[in-house]
C-alpha cells in the first residue's frame, strides 16, 4: 500500500513537472517573436530574398519584396515606389526559420488583392501605402501579422497612419533614442507584439523550449541531490541519513520501494 502511494505522488510529481515546463514552454514561444521583430530596427534590415514585379488591375505596377533575417520572414507589397533602404546599416544574412507544415502560396497578383481587400483604401491609399504579411518565430516560424502603413500621411505626433491585423502594437515615444539610425523607418515608431498563431509551428516550438526548461531543471536537481548526498542527508527532502543510504529514507521513503 505504502509503495503504491509512493509511486502515485511520483507520477503525480511528473506530469507536474511536465505541464510546468509545457506552460512555460509555451510563454517563451511567444516572448521570442516579439524579441526578433525587434532586430531589424535595432540592427538594420533582412537581407532581400527576392524581388517581383506584377500589373495590378488599375494597369499600374506593383513591387513585391521578400526580406529574410533571423527568425523573421516579410513580404513587402509597395506600388509605384521603391522601399528606401539606404539608412539601414547592417544587412543580416543569418539562417532564417521555416514553416512546419508550408502555407500554400498563392500567386502574386491574387496575395496583392488579398492583401488590398483587408484595409480600408480612403485612409491607406494603395499608391502611398506599403503592405506588410510578416511570419516569425524560432525555431520554427509560430505566428503571423499583416499590416498597412501610410508612409505620405504623417500625424501630429510624427508616427504614420497604420491598421495592424494579427499584433498588438504600442507605440515608442522616442524612437530616435533606442532606435539610432532607424528613427526614418515606419516601423521603427511602434513595438509590435504578435498573437496570431501559425499552430504547427507554435506547438513544435514549445516542446523544444520546454525540453530546454526541462534539461536545465534536471541538471539542477541532479547537482541539489549530490549536494546533499555529501552532507549526509537525503537527496531528496534534505532529511538527514548520516550517510546512511543503503536502507533509504524513512521521511519521505526515498529507495524504500
Amino acid at each position: 500500500m505504502w509503495m503504491a502511494q509512493s509511486k502515485g505522488r511520483r507520477v503525480k510529481r511528473a506530469i507536474k513537472h511536465i505541464l510546468l515546463c509545457l506552460v512555460f514552454g509555451l510563454v517563451i514561444a511567444w516572448i521570442v517573436p516579439s524579441g526578433l521583430l525587434e532586430i531589424p530596427r535595432r540592427i538594420g534590415t533582412g537581407r532581400i530574398l527576392k524581388s517581383q514585379m506584377i500589373t495590378s488591375p488599375n494597369t499600374k505596377l506593383v513591387k513585391i519584396l521578400d526580406y529574410r533575417w533571423f527568425g523573421v520572414y516579410e513580404r513587402q507589397f509597395t506600388q509605384l515606389r521603391k522601399f528606401n533602404t539606404a539608412d539601414q546599416r547592417t544587412r543580416l544574412e543569418f539562417w532564417w526559420t521555416i514553416h512546419v507544415l508550408p502555407e500554400p502560396k498563392l500567386p502574386l497578383d491574387k496575395a496583392w488583392e488579398e492583401i488590398r481587400s483587408r484595409y480600408d483604401e480612403n485612409a491607406f491609399p494603395v499608391e502611398k501605402t506599403q503592405y506588410s504579411i510578416v511570419h516569425v518565430g524560432w525555431p520554427m516560424l509560430s505566428f503571423r501579422m499583416d499590416g498597412a502603413i501610410n508612409i505620405k500621411g504623417t500625424l501630429a505626433d510624427g508616427t504614420y497612419p497604420k491598421d495592424v491585423h494579427g499584433a498588438v502594437v504600442t507605440p515608442v515615444i522616442d524612437p530616435a533614442k533606442y532606435f539610432k539610425g532607424m528613427e526614418s523607418s515606419p516601423l521603427a515608431t511602434h513595438l509590435w507584439v504578435p498573437y496570431h498563431p501559425i499552430w504547427s509551428g507554435l506547438f513544435v516550438n514549445t516542446v523544444f523550449y520546454a525540453l530546454i526548461i526541462a534539461m536545465a531543471l534536471s541538471i539542477k536537481r541532479a547537482y541539489r541531490h549530490a549536494r546533499r548526498m555529501r552532507k549526509g542527508n537525503c537527496p531528496i527532502c534534505s532529511y538527514n541519513l548520516e550517510f546512511v543510504f543503503v536502507d533509504g529514507c524513512p521521511e519521505c521513503g526515498w529507495r524504500k520501494d
